[in-house]
């Protein structure tokens, strides 16, 4: 056994010990934080859940995907410019006066440039050269 795989087998158990005093330690915590989500759920949802997660214990070895349930799945975001196309179209559609669409998207482009010319003076800043510096001034 080599000199590092013994010194872990060594000091396995207090690492384990300090790391089961801090899961006691912000066990209350999370029973509480899941004590107020559970308590703002639906009762069926809530039974739901439930039988989901006792079926999942019981599959766990005998199929794979069993414990998927546990995975978080998240609908997929239109794009900004669909937002943009949609706008557009409720805008001609509505009656609005035309351009407010391309007025807020020319807006948020700006401000989106702002933000980049902000990251990028501060990195410039602090490790760019006197010519960079100079060109940023």
């Amino acid at each position: 056994m080599s000199d590092s795989n013994w010194k872990k087998l060594i000091q396995m158990v207090s690492a384990l010990c300090k790391k089961f005093k801090k899961v006691q330690q912000g066990l209350s915590s999370s029973k509480l934080a899941f004590g107020n989500i559970n308590s703002t759920a639906d009762s069926k949802n809530t039974e739901a859940w439930i039988a989901q997660e006792k079926k999942a214990q019981q599959n766990q070895l005998h199929k794979e995907n069993a414990m998927d349930i546990y995975e978080v799945s998240l609908a997929k975001l239109p794009s900004k410019a669909e937002i943009q196309l949609h706008l557009l179209q409720q805008e001609t559609r509505n009656g609005v006066v035309p351009g407010t669409t391309a007025w807020l998207s020319v807006g948020l482009k700006l401000k989106e440039t702002q933000i980049q010319l902000q990251i990028y003076a501060k990195q410039i800043n602090k490790k760019g050269t006197t010519t960079e510096k100079l060109e940023l001034e």
